[in-house]
């Protein structure tokens, strides 16, 4: 299974967003799953994991409005330490905050 969790959708963006979409690797003619979003705010770069049959989403940035977020940041963002675990059939449940803000090195994926 693929997971995609948030991201944007322009640059700059005038947002984040709050997705999940899955595909299954077994199945791949089924196409992409739209899910149920983690309870949290939308982000970008967030930290996305899998293991034990689950998949977590933690920390990474929500794009805030102009004049709001951290000073010097363009677009200004609200750093996040929140952190959620999604078990297909079961959903989402929010687990431990990470101890301080962190964020996954930001990646394009695009193709032809």
């Amino acid at each position: 299974m693929i997971y995609v969790a948030g991201g944007q959708d322009a640059v700059p963006a005038p947002a984040s967003l709050r997705n999940l979409w899955a595909l299954d690797l077994s199945k791949p003619q089924a196409g992409w799953r739209i899910l149920e979003p983690w309870p949290g705010p939308a982000r970008v770069t967030p930290i996305v994991a899998a293991q034990d049959g689950a998949l977590y989403v933690m920390g990474g940035s929500e794009i805030l409005p102009a004049g709001q977020g951290m000073p010097g940041l363009n677009p200004p963002r609200r750093c996040l330490t929140d952190a959620y675990r999604y078990r297909p059939g079961d959903g989402w449940k929010r687990v431990r905050d990470l101890p301080r803000p962190a964020s996954a090195a930001p990646a394009v994926a695009c193709g032809p």
